[in-house]
C-alpha cells in the first residue's frame, strides 16, 4: 500500500513522521492509496483540502499526544496498514461559496468545516441573506456569519452558540457573530445567497480558517 504522509511541524508529529515514513516509505500524494496526517485537526483539514483535487483519495488522520484532534485517530506507529484497511470510510460534504470581491473579481471557496464571512473594519457589517434566492432577504447587522457543515458544527459554530447538526444530514447551519436581531440561527439546505451592502462595511471571507 502506498502512503503519503503529512505532518504538523511540532516536534512530536515530526518524530512520528520520521518513524512512520521510515517504516512505510513516503509516496507523492497523487500516487498514494491513502494520505495519512500526523498532528491535529488543522493538519487533517489541510490534507482534506489537498485531497479535494484528487477524487476518491482517502485521508486518515492521526493525532499526537499534544493535540486534541477531534477528527483524528489515536497515534500508533505499528499496524498502520491493517488500520487503514479496517477503517470505516465517511463521506464529508463540502461547502462551496462564490465570493464577489471588490472591483468585480470573484473566487470560489471550498470548506470542510465552515466558511466565515466577517467585517474587516470597526463598523458593523451590513448583510442581506436569502435562501435559494427566493423571498425577501433578511437584513443582518453585526460582526459576520458562519456557514457550517454537520462535521464543522461541533467547532467554531458551536462556540458561537450554533446548533449541532446530525452527521450524514444535508443541513447547513448559519450562525451569526454578534448580530442583530439577536439569536440568529438557521438550519437550511445548502443553497443560499449572502450580500454586503455596496459601498459599505467591507467583509473578508475564509474557509476552515486556512
Amino acid at each position: 500500500m502506498k502512503i503519503a504522509f503529512r505532518a504538523s511541524p511540532r516536534p512530536g508529529a515530526q518524530g512520528a513522521l520520521k518513524e512512520l515514513s521510515g517504516h512505510y516509505s513516503q509516496t507523492p500524494a497523487a500516487e498514494a492509496d491513502f494520505i495519512v496526517t500526523i498532528g491535529g485537526d488543522g493538519t487533517a483539514l489541510q490534507a482534506l483540502h489537498e485531497a479535494l483535487a484528487m477524487p476518491a483519495k482517502p485521508v486518515f488522520a492521526i493525532r499526537t499526544d499534544s493535540s486534541t484532534g477531534f477528527l483524528c485517530n489515536s497515534l500508533r506507529t505499528h499496524g498502520l496498514i491493517e488500520r487503514l484497511q479496517a477503517a470505516s470510510r465517511v463521506q464529508l460534504p463540502v461547502l462551496q461559496a462564490e465570493i464577489e470581491q471588490a472591483g468585480g473579481r470573484s473566487r470560489v471557496l471550498l470548506a470542510i468545516n465552515e466558511i466565515v464571512l466577517e467585517r474587516q473594519v470597526f463598523q458593523q457589517a451590513k448583510l442581506k441573506v436569502a435562501v435559494h434566492g427566493k423571498g425577501d432577504p433578511m437584513n443582518i447587522n453585526g460582526d459576520g456569519l458562519v456557514l457550517t457543515t454537520p462535521i464543522g458544527s461541533t467547532c467554531y459554530n458551536r462556540s458561537l452558540g450554533g446548533p449541532l447538526l446530525p452527521l450524514g444530514s444535508s443541513l447547513m447551519a448559519i450562525t451569526g457573530k454578534a448580530i442583530g436581531p439577536p439569536g440568529l440561527r438557521l438550519e437550511r439546505p445548502r443553497d443560499l445567497g449572502c450580500r454586503g451592502h455596496r459601498g459599505r462595511s467591507p467583509c473578508r471571507s475564509n474557509s476552515d480558517h486556512l
